[in-house]
């Protein structure tokens, strides 16, 4: 799955450079310590935590400055990355 199908199309707000940067540097912190995260139908992200908590989130993946630079800093970080979509035919992973 690309970033572009990640986001499901959604246009946010525009992130600085130095903006981007910290999101992606906190993605790839933050990645080892979560054992999966999941991008629910409306594009908000959570994670099953490796000490055994879950975290929730209210960033939009794609419509919150950053948002798409903390998951690409997660995705190198080697931490799957469960995206959820309406399909025709029920929900899709």
């Amino acid at each position: 799955m690309t970033i572009a199908e990640l986001i499901a199309d959604c246009d946010g707000f525009p992130t600085s450079p130095d903006q981007a940067d910290k999101a992606y540097q906190r993605g790839l912190q933050d990645g080892p310590t979560f054992r999966s995260v999941t991008i629910a139908v409306n594009n908000v992200w959570g994670a099953s935590c490796r000490d055994g908590g879950n975290l929730s989130s209210y960033e939009k993946v794609g419509y919150h400055a950053g948002s798409v630079d903390f998951i690409k800093g997660i995705l190198d970080s080697g931490c799957p990355v469960r995206v959820y979509r309406d399909g025709w035919v029920g929900l899709e992973r």
